[in-house]
Parts: C-alpha cells; sequence; structure tokens
C-alpha cells in the first residue's frame, strides 16, 4: 500500500472544513491563508467575511519602520517590506497606495508583496489644460503647469511637493482580474488626476 506524505496534504482539505477554518481567522490571517495554495484562495472567494469595522492603521514608531495596527484585534503585524521614505496615500482593505521616494504611484499588498506600478505623475495627457513636469534640480519635486491664464494673461506655475499629495484607492478584487480606480490632487491645487 502506498502511502503519501501527511504534510503535502494540508492544501486537500475538503472545502467546508478549510471554509469553517478560514471564517474564523483574523483580518489579517485570512488574507495571508489565500496565498497559501490555488485551492486555499479559491475557497476563500466563496468564504464569508464579516467586513473589517476599522482600517488598519499605519504607524511609524521611532525605533522601528512602519507597522499595521489592527483595531478590532488589538494586533500589530510588521510587514517584510521596508517601506522608510515611502507615503501612504490611502487603502482599500489590504491595498495600499503608496508614493515612493522618487515620487512614483504604485498600489501595493502588504500581505503577498504583490505591488502594481502606476503610470507616473506627469504622465498626463499633453493636450490637457493641467500637466506635471519633474523639476530637474530637486528629485523629489513636481512643477505644476496650469495652461489657463490668470488674471494677467500668462499660465500658473507652482512647485508641487510630496507633501503635499493626496490620493483616494478604490479596488475590487472580486473580479478575475484586480479592478482599481485612484484619484489624487495637489493640496491647494483645483485640479485632480485619475486613472
Amino acid at each position: 500500500m502506498e502511502t503519501r506524505n501527511s504534510s503535502s496534504r494540508w492544501s486537500e482539505l475538503p472545502i467546508n472544513i478549510l471554509r469553517s477554518v478560514l471564517e474564523r481567522l483574523s483580518f489579517v490571517d485570512f488574507h495571508w491563508a489565500k496565498i497559501v495554495c490555488p485551492n486555499w484562495y479559491l475557497c476563500s472567494k466563496q468564504t464569508f467575511r464579516p467586513k473589517a469595522g476599522f482600517p488598519l492603521l499605519i504607524v511609524f514608531p521611532e525605533d522601528s519602520d512602519c507597522v499595521l495596527y489592527n483595531p478590532d484585534e488589538d494586533r500589530v503585524y510588521k510587514p517584510k517590506n521596508d517601506f522608510s521614505g515611502f507615503r501612504f496615500l490611502a487603502n482599500c482593505g489590504k491595498w495600499f497606495l503608496v508614493l515612493d521616494p522618487g515620487l512614483n504611484l504604485s498600489i501595493i499588498d502588504l500581505f503577498s508583496k504583490t505591488k502594481i506600478n502606476l503610470p507616473p505623475l506627469e504622465s498626463i495627457d499633453e493636450g490637457a489644460t493641467y500637466s506635471l513636469e519633474r523639476v530637474k534640480e530637486k528629485d523629489k519635486e513636481l512643477m505644476e503647469k496650469v495652461c489657463i491664464p490668470d488674471d494677467f494673461g500668462s499660465p500658473y506655475c507652482g512647485p508641487r511637493t510630496a507633501e503635499g499629495l493626496r490620493g483616494l484607492l478604490w479596488v475590487d478584487e472580486d473580479k478575475e482580474e484586480l479592478e482599481y480606480v485612484v484619484v489624487w490632487r495637489f493640496d491647494s491645487s483645483h485640479y485632480i488626476g485619475s486613472l
């Protein structure tokens, strides 16, 4: 009689047992479990999860890099990636809209390390009335150009820094391919960008 290695059978748990286990996991553990294997991922898509009451809070303690605090569970999680120099602009569930030190936007999943690079901020259509240009001398600044003349007939141009960037993120994971909407704007600007 042939015996199978019992350690390899965890991925073959019956769906009803696996679903019962997944329903009892914390928010973060549930997302970790989804990436264990294809069977667990498919089961997670069919598992009812109550909506989390509060979003994850990102905390930057002085003695370490960023940590995630889940107020519903009163637990702290440490991501595996180094996010020093990053700005977290928004989140939707486990997905975070971040701006890296080079002023590049991306969407990241802190649990699976999945990263979606977004088009550069300065890649807005050239025919638009609003555009951004990277300032050559200062890598951390963008120059805002609005092609609408002010009261004196000249277009407004002003510097924009990473500190003034705000964003919103919506992610739909229920589709076969991940769908997302990103909206961003700078403080004291009347224009928004979206992807």
